[in-house]
């Protein structure tokens, strides 16, 4: 077998891979926010969205390693002097898959550090007696509910399925 015929399955796989991540991470924040924001109680909303971080996670970080993989062997299968832009489109390609996982660090750890610490408040204050917006009261704390943290995350959380779109397109045009 030549390279050749061993960059196409690659090829597919990374494509086919990070369409999957892209709209897997898209439909986190297009279908799933919406329906977690009409959570009853502020705890089921933050038991609920960890429970959907958890599961994103999970898949994510391991699609987007295969994508990112498929994509650099498929390059260094293909590179030609000759043509040097499909190799580099495709090693753009692998980065930009790769690119959710830091990513998810730089862009969204703040606000994933403060949502799992306030459902950990949530059942502490549950057994207390407490509501969130009685604490906001208390706090003065009335721009950033969990609702609106939630909110923020969905947002990061759609640029972020972007990525793995953008390698996407990139391995098409470097076809």
């Amino acid at each position: 077998m030549s390279n050749y015929d061993w960059s196409k399955p690659l090829f597919i796989t990374g494509t086919t891979t990070s369409g999957i991540l892209a709209g897997g991470i898209a439909s986190m924040t297009l279908l799933s926010i919406p329906a977690l924001l009409r959570a009853p109680t502020n705890q089921l909303l933050l038991t609920e969205w960890r429970s959907l971080r958890t599961r994103g996670r999970a898949y994510a970080q391991p699609l987007s390693l295969l994508a990112a993989t498929s994509y650099f062997l498929t390059a260094y299968l293909i590179h030609s002097p000759r043509l040097p832009t499909r190799t580099y489109k495709l090693v753009g390609a692998g980065l930009a898959t790769l690119a959710i996982i830091p990513f998810r660090f730089l862009g969204m750890y703040g606000a994933n550090v403060e949502l799992l610490h306030r459902e950990e408040e949530s059942f502490d204050k549950a057994g207390e007696g407490k509501s969130e917006e009685a604490e906001q009261v208390a706090t003065g704390d009335k721009e950033h509910t969990s609702l609106d943290m939630i909110r923020w995350w969905g947002k990061m959380n759609l640029v972020r399925a972007a990525l793995p779109f953008v390698g996407s397109l990139l391995a098409f045009d470097a076809l």
